[in-house]
């Protein structure tokens, strides 16, 4: 998309120039990914804190267990009994 922007020369060429790009539109893209990048993370940074965390959780028991997925005939999940008491507990904290 063809924008036309009023941008600080001394900037873009310092830019250019630091991130050894070869064009100002190399340069341009490269603050825009990283700016996009820097602010998603600052999201994350944001959540920590806000997320329960659980001491009984037991990740290498997780990796352990199989993770394989059937679809019954009507298309939904087959999942066995303790896999819907656990969605169903999730599901009602959640609400």
């Amino acid at each position: 998309m063809a924008t036309n922007l009023a941008l600080n020369d001394n900037l873009i060429e310092e830019a250019r120039k630091l991130g050894k790009h070869k064009t100002k539109k190399a340069a341009v893209t490269a603050a825009l990914q990283e700016y996009v990048r820097r602010r998603k993370q600052a999201r994350i940074v944001e959540a920590f804190g806000t997320i329960d965390f659980d001491p009984s959780y037991d990740y290498k028991a997780e990796r352990k267990r199989k993770r394989s997925v059937t679809i019954d005939p009507r298309g939904q999940v087959a999942m066995t009994a303790e896999e819907r008491a656990e969605y169903e507990r999730l599901r009602k904290k959640l609400a």
